[in-house]
């Protein structure tokens, strides 16, 4: 079983592929979720990439509008981050080594 770091660490990446375009769509509703959550994280520093992010979440929330929008804090509660300002700290890193 994986701990939070190592969860964190693989949404990370799979964040920084979507922000980047490189993945179009959540595949479910913790991808979704996470979308949803970067996307305000980044919205002002990263304003492309973060609607990006959110394109990505809300496509999967219209095709699947049974499964659950979660507060940001439940994403900690879920033990899918550690803490969100870590989470945007870590993105923004990543991203920021993307650019050129």
């Amino acid at each position: 079983m994986l701990g939070a770091r190592e969860v964190e660490s693989t949404l990370l990446t799979w964040c920084a592929l979507v922000a980047q375009g490189a993945v179009a769509t959540a595949n479910d509703s913790r991808e979704a979720n996470l979308c949803r959550v970067a996307s305000v994280l980044l919205r002002s520093r990263f304003p492309a990439e973060a609607a990006r992010l959110l394109q990505s979440s809300g496509a999967y929330f219209e095709q699947h509008p049974e499964e659950q929008r979660l507060a940001p804090v439940d994403l900690v509660r879920q033990r899918w981050l550690v803490s969100l300002p870590r989470f945007r700290d870590q993105l923004v890193r990543v991203l920021h080594h993307q650019e050129f």
